[in-house]
């Protein structure tokens, strides 16, 4: 065979193998396409939400159970020792709506409170007229906040917020004149972690 037939073909054997090699990365590169796709779907997909729910009554477990926890800080720090034996009339002020004289939020707050003041030895009368002192307990923000955070297929939480801030005025009915004003906030948070949507819940409560 001439020489130059020899090089012809040694120069096609070379461009095929080229040609082959080519081939073989545009595959490898087409396969690594939709796997990126996916991660980049997955990281863009990912959110958190924030929703709004109100008073305590008609409110899930969860959101009792936080709320509750947020106003039971607030109530285990009222001392009212000082007072003991004197007779108290006590008035719960909240936001939320009223169809009687009391509404169930304040009526609820109205007991704890009653029974925390009973402890500490001061007696707990039904109207302004038979008490030496007037306590009113003014609800400035007592409400629940849920969050949620997930990455999509992976990871989801659900977290449960309290806030529960009192200011809290004690006056002299007798002597007409303000004895004490202070205030007391109380938090609490419950959080639900599932696993890939399946495992958990697992729950951490603070």
């Amino acid at each position: 065979m001439p020489i130059g037939c020899d090089r012809f073909i040694l120069r096609e054997v070379g461009l095929m193998r080229v040609f082959h090699r080519g081939k073989g990365a545009g595959r490898s590169k087409g396969a690594a396409a939709p796997l990126l796709s996916i991660l980049l779907l997955l990281f863009l997909s990912a959110c958190a939400t924030q929703r709004y729910q109100g008073p305590i009554s008609g409110l899930s477990a969860n959101a009792q159970i936080t709320q509750t926890s947020a106003l039971g800080k607030v109530i285990e720090r009222l001392d009212l020792t000082p007072y003991s034996g004197r007779k108290i009339f006590l008035d719960v002020v909240t936001l939320t709506e009223r169809y009687t004289e009391r509404s169930p939020e304040e009526a609820f707050i109205h007991s704890w409170l009653a029974e925390k003041l009973a402890e500490q030895g001061v007696r707990i009368v039904s109207s302004p007229a038979e008490a030496d002192l007037r306590l009113t307990a003014r609800a400035r923000a007592i409400g629940v906040d849920r969050i949620r955070r997930d990455f999509p297929l992976i990871y989801y939480a659900e977290i449960t917020r309290a806030l529960a801030d009192f200011h809290f005025v004690l006056y002299d009915l007798k002597e007409e004149r303000l004895l004490a004003a202070f205030d007391r906030v109380g938090r609490a948070s419950l959080r639900e972690s599932f696993w890939f949507y399946m495992i958990g819940p697992f729950r951490t409560v603070k």
